[in-house]
Order: C-alpha cells, then sequence, then structure tokens
C-alpha cells in the first residue's frame, strides 16, 4: 500500500470489534491496526458470519440432514451472504467521497440463531434440517480427525465461544446501514438448488425440482 500509493482501500474483517481471545478474529483486528498505519483512507467491513460458512457442512447437510457446530443453537448472531459484501465494498470503491480511516459492519438481512437457519433450510429443500450443538471437546476431535492442527482447533473454538457466549457482534450494533439484503431462504434457493456445480455434486441431497 504504502510502495504503491493506493489511495482507497477497503478491508473484509470481522464483528466484534476489539475482541480479544477470539480466535483467528482477534487476528483480524490485528491487521486492521496494520493497515490503519499505513492507509490514508480505509474502510473495515466488520462482517457478520457467512452464509458460505454452511457449504462446509454440506455433506453432513446431504447424509444427514445435520449441520453442527460448537455453539448454543438459540443464540441469534449476523449471518451475510458474501455477494453482499463484494456489493458493499464496491459501492466504497467506487464512491471516493469518504476520507480517513472508517468501520462499518455488514450484518446481513437479519440475525438468526442456528435453530432458525436449519428451519429456514428445512422450508426451502423441503427435508428436515437439524442443528445439532456439540460439547466443545467433542467439535475439537471432529476438526483434529479432519487434518486441523491442535492450535488451528483451539482458536476455532475461541471464535466461536466469543461470538455465541461473550456476544462478540454487539461491538457493531444493527442499524439499516449495516443491514443487507439478501435473506438466508434466499441464499439456500440459490447455493444449494439452482446453482448448476452444486446440483451437480450434490443433487442426490435435494428435492426433485418440477
Amino acid at each position: 500500500m504504502q510502495a504503491n500509493s493506493i489511495p482507497y482501500v477497503v478491508h473484509v474483517s470481522s464483528g466484534g470489534g476489539g475482541v480479544i481471545n477470539a480466535g483467528p478474529v482477534s487476528g483480524l483486528h490485528d491487521v486492521e491496526g496494520a493497515l490503519d498505519a499505513v492507509a490514508t483512507n480505509i474502510l473495515h467491513l466488520r462482517c457478520g458470519n457467512f452464509m458460505e460458512n454452511f457449504l462446509t457442512q454440506l455433506q453432513a447437510i446431504q447424509d444427514q440432514g445435520c449441520f453442527y457446530y460448537p455453539a448454543p443453537g438459540d443464540y441469534p448472531i449476523p449471518m451475510v451472504a458474501t455477494q453482499d459484501i463484494a456489493s458493499v465494498a464496491a459501492k466504497y470503491l467506487r464512491d471516493r467521497s469518504w476520507v480517513g480511516h472508517n468501520v462499518l459492519a455488514v450484518h446481513g438481512a437479519a440475525d438468526l440463531s442456528f435453530d432458525e437457519a436449519a428451519k429456514i433450510m428445512s422450508d426451502v429443500l423441503g427435508k428436515t434440517i437439524r442443528y445439532v450443538s456439540l460439547p466443545p471437546e467433542q467439535f475439537r476431535q471432529v476438526l483434529l480427525s479432519h487434518g486441523a492442527s491442535a492450535d488451528g482447533a483451539e482458536q476455532f473454538l475461541l471464535m466461536f465461544h466469543a461470538f455465541t457466549q461473550q456476544n462478540a457482534y454487539a461491538a457493531e450494533p444493527r442499524t439499516p446501514q449495516t443491514t443487507t439484503a439478501t435473506t438466508l431462504a434466499q441464499w439456500v434457493k440459490t447455493m444449494l438448488i439452482l446453482r448448476p456445480s452444486v446440483q451437480t455434486r450434490h443433487m442426490s441431497a435435494l428435492p426433485k425440482q418440477s
């Protein structure tokens, strides 16, 4: 940024400004500080939980009708489609009327619990999808069995603890400006039913379309 005198920067960060002991999220806020040290005009987008994270559990959704996290099922968090993050980033890269160091949350259309997310998936897909809350130690073993390092598994657990038990997302309250358009129902329909790449690999998991 310094060598090329880049005048405007939009940085995709995470919700929970200033949160410590939040795994990789705390690392992102360290990056914010490093970028602020060299940027003239920068906007940090502190985003909610990516809806695309559900794709990492697509096989479990397909084969078992479940998805799993080390978090309570009734705790709402902001869920945002990455296409909405891209739209916000593009808007502020085109509109150069802002200056200085800025922060903007990107929260998606609504805060949802994982239980509510499962209900939405069930309604859209036409099959029962359940959310299963796993004890942290059990989830750690799942991560390790899939090749995660011990530190990687620990950082992941710290992140979920911060967002679902320490209310880390409350650091950036939802406002009309931070609320974006795509609902989880729209995302499920687009990503799990209409996208040919997903359809080809996972059609057996989905209801037949007339």
